[in-house]
């Protein structure tokens, strides 16, 4: 085929028509939203560890409450997933907060023990306060 029989319209690779007219649009994310799903669940699996769990868990409600209002506002993406950051995060806050009081009823409790411990080997043997200390040392196991 020579080159002088093709049409030059058909040489023409730069079509113009498939491009769009203005710029794309880039979506706006909901960081905050998927932050706050993602410490929440952090702290949901951390919740067993006192104090850790709970301040773990607040930053997710925090973060899912902003990511949530941004997503209803704004019409950012991911509202679902800040949705669910809420949910598991004030699961895992309230988890947190049973397991780090019953963290401190139980250490209580052994503190008191040990302080009857305490005062049983102080007493005087063969004395009555050694045996009152004694009772007391026995009942706190009870």
């Amino acid at each position: 085929m020579n080159t002088d029989d093709m049409n030059t319209d058909d040489m023409n690779t730069d079509d113009t028509s498939q491009l769009p007219s203005s710029p794309a649009k880039k979506k706006e994310s909901n960081g905050l939203g998927v932050a706050g799903f993602v410490v929440a669940l952090v702290g949901a699996v951390l919740c067993w560890v006192p104090i850790l769990g709970i301040v773990l868990s607040l930053i997710g409600v925090i973060f899912s409450t902003v990511g949530l209002r941004a997503a209803t506002r704004f019409d950012a993406p991911r509202k679902g997933l800040s949705i669910a950051g809420l949910a598991v995060g004030i699961a895992a806050l309230v988890a947190s907060i049973f397991v780090t009081v019953l963290v401190l009823v139980v250490v209580d409790a052994v503190v008191s023990c040990l302080d009857h411990y305490n005062d049983y080997l102080q007493a005087p043997i063969g004395s009555e306060a050694e045996t009152e200390a004694y009772d007391r040392w026995i009942e706190c196991g009870n």
